[in-house]
């Protein structure tokens, strides 16, 4: 049999006890920005939450996974924020100890594995992600462990170690099939460095083979609606305007959500190093998923997150072997880095104090996308408020209406996060459950609501007066630090429509 590996000298001990102590440092900022200071769930934690109560192989714009574990959270601890955002805390700390492992399966030792946790512990974008419930942390996770793996091979472990890896990637396609980027990645390491000669081996073969194996209920699911996941991305690369698109746009934008780049030691160690030449393949994953990001025209900053984690452990090992004093003032830029990003990141103040200290230094908000733009608040963080904002303005036309005209009444949003929010929110206030022509609510289709008298959340009146008869409006929304796509939009009580709901729910869907 072909060994493409060779064993390794034994590997350093784990730091556990630095590491734990990096981890428990992410858990408990965590804990405190998700306590009396959270400033509301986020419009994708509550469109999830109503995907959690119909659960299925697939959804319009995700893979069934992160629902899943959402749903069995829920049912064991319930769905408080504090609740359901300990599950991406924890993914988050998993992945300081999972990249201080990779620092040590590349040989570093105490300071290398510490450097490399403490760099993901001191990312802005790991605080984000660890501060909402979104298959993004999970990403990142599983990501860090199928490099984990990755290293393993390099360093001579046993070839069954490929089904391991096979599972991980069919588990990260089932969350989110960006995992598909870290696929391409290993196939181009694989082809650029020695480690081709697995090729000749049935070991990745097995590998790809059960990874699709799991991943095919989706598939199936996918096949059965048409292809929906597929039509959605397809109409977002056309139709969303994404901040930073450009390649330099792009390359820059790193610099924001990952903090100092340090990494690029990383990087340079594993590609241009002879130190880090067995380590080659893992350099080729990054900078192959890099370029096809930065070349893509379409990839917001942050889809490369999930494999920052390598280039991290790199650079510990980088600075950990050279005879200089660079790791203090890597550390120190880290430090500083991590600690004014903090406000940006996670929700440790209240939101009055945060848009005083926004103004102060001279600053708007910040979007990723830019429709989803706030005047005030970074565009995260204004995601929190929407949900709440909506309901209010809804309840308050609803409270309006008379007893009967209450118990006929429907509601309608073009928005995952309102619809969500309304049947997060609504109950408490009396209102009947939401329907949606976004995504999933499209695809779950309007129920019995028979659409002859609707309470309708919209910025385009001229388009409710083409399908209503008598169109009213009777609400605003009032959130001064939400995002303007909320902001311009209001309630309309619309009667008699020209054709029945039934009839026009085709033309209503929004795949993007």
């Amino acid at each position: 049999m072909i060994e493409p590996s060779t064993k390794c000298a034994p590997l350093p001990p784990l730091e556990l006890r630095s590491l734990f102590v990096l981890a428990t440092v992410e858990f408990g900022l965590c804990l405190v920005a998700n306590g009396p200071a959270a400033y509301g769930y986020m419009t994708d934690e509550l469109y999830y939450l109503d995907c959690a109560s119909r659960l299925a192989w697939g959804y319009v714009d995700h893979p069934p996974l992160s629902v899943a574990v959402l749903a069995a959270w829920r049912a064991l601890v319930g769905d408080a924020i504090w609740a359901i955002r300990m599950v991406p805390a924890l993914a988050c700390c998993a992945v300081i100890f999972l990249t201080g492992m990779l620092a040590r399966e590349m040989g570093g030792r105490h300071r290398a594995q510490v450097l490399a946790g403490f760099g993901i512990l001191c990312a802005p974008l790991v605080h984000a992600l660890g501060n909402f419930y979104s298959m993004n942390a999970l990403e990142l996770l599983l990501w860090t462990a199928a490099m984990l793996l990755v290293l393993k091979l390099i360093n001579g472990a046993s070839p069954s170690r490929w089904l391991m890896l096979g599972t991980i990637i069919g588990i990260g396609l089932l969350n989110k099939l960006s995992m598909s980027w870290f696929v391409f990645g290993m196939g181009v390491g694989l082809i650029a460095t020695p480690h081709r000669r697995w090729l000749l081996t049935p070991w990745p073969w097995l590998a790809g083979a059960l990874a699709l194996a799991m991943y095919s209920p989706n598939l199936f699911w996918q096949m059965y609606n048409d292809w929906a996941m597929f039509e959605f991305m397809r109409n977002s690369a056309a139709q969303k305007e994404i901040t930073l698109s450009s390649p330099l746009g792009f390359a820059v934008g790193q610099l924001g959500v990952m903090g100092w780049p340090v990494w690029i030691e990383g990087l340079y160690w594993l590609l241009g190093t002879a130190e880090g030449k067995r380590f080659r393949w893992a350099g080729w994953l990054f900078a192959s998923v890099f370029l096809l990001l930065m070349l893509s025209g379409t990839a917001k900053i942050y889809y490369l997150a999930p494999a920052y984690p390598i280039v991290f452990a790199a650079a510990g090992v980088r600075l950990e072997s050279v005879r200089s004093n660079r790791w203090r003032a890597a550390v120190a830029a880290w430090a500083i880095g991590g600690i004014v990003s903090l406000p940006f990141t996670m929700s440790l103040v209240p939101v009055d104090v945060f848009v005083g200290f926004q103004k102060a230094l001279g600053m708007g908000g910040i979007a990723v996308d830019a429709d989803d733009a706030s005047p005030f608040l970074q565009q995260g963080h204004a995601q929190m408020l929407h949900g709440q904002a909506v309901t209010e303005a809804v309840a308050s036309a609803y409270a309006r209406l008379s007893a009967d005209d209450r118990a006929r009444v429907g509601i309608l949003t073009d928005h995952f996060g309102e619809a969500g929010g309304l049947n997060f929110y609504g109950p408490a206030r009396g209102l009947p459950r939401a329907i949606g022509t976004h995504v999933s609510y499209w695809l779950w289709g309007p129920g019995d609501v028979q659409g002859d008298f609707m309470l309708i959340l919209s910025d385009d009146e001229a388009d409710l007066r083409r399908r209503y008869r008598e169109v009213e409006q009777v609400s605003t929304i009032e959130c001064p630090y939400c995002m303007t796509s909320l902001t311009r939009k209001s309630v309309y009580l619309c009667r008699r429509p020209v054709r029945p709901l039934a009839a026009e729910w085709p033309s209503l869907k929004r795949y993007f």
